[in-house]
């Protein structure tokens, strides 16, 4: 996997990548980058208080269980099945030739589809990703295409999902 600097990328709106060409190279310039900006936190009390004595989570590779097509035909947009809501940081791999190197890339979460109901039918939403439960929450990755095989897996974030 290529390090690529993400320009943003927290828990709740996900992370953007920009693919810029030799960054982690001691050859690189970052003359042109702008300084990050520093946030103080809101509180400074990090001494967290757990619900349970046991460690909370079981981390397990799950794939996807079903690859549903198109979410509208045409449009290159498809959607995948995981079988279950999960809370997790996705791994993909986009083989080389589904994506042209500086494409951009963006990956949207849900946990729910638009169901068969007549109001959605006629607005053309009936099986595409329903969005409007999670409220403020962008839970969208925007990633720019190297050259090869893409495999993407955002560091600094998590997602709740059943749907890709």
């Amino acid at each position: 996997m290529s390090m690529i600097p993400s320009i943003r990328e927290n828990a709740t709106t996900g992370k953007q990548q920009k693919n810029t060409r030799g960054w982690s190279t001691t050859a690189y310039s970052d003359a042109d980058w702008e300084e990050p900006a520093v946030l103080e936190p809101r509180f400074n009390d990090f001494d967290f208080v757990t619900r349970y004595d046991d460690q909370a989570g079981i981390v397990k590779e799950l794939d996807a269980v079903e690859a549903l097509g198109e979410a509208q035909p045409g449009t290159g947009s498809y959607i995948y099945d995981m079988g279950e809501n999960v809370i997790g940081i996705p791994k993909i791999t986009i083989p080389a030739e589904y994506v042209d190197e500086g494409d951009e890339v963006t990956v949207r979460y849900a946990e729910i589809l638009y169901p068969n109901l007549p109001e959605y039918e006629e607005a053309g939403l009936v099986g595409s990703m329903m969005v409007e439960n999670l409220r403020a929450a962008l839970c969208t990755d925007f990633y720019t295409a190297t050259a090869g095989d893409q495999v993407f897996e955002p560091h600094f974030t998590f997602h709740g999902y059943r749907y890709i």
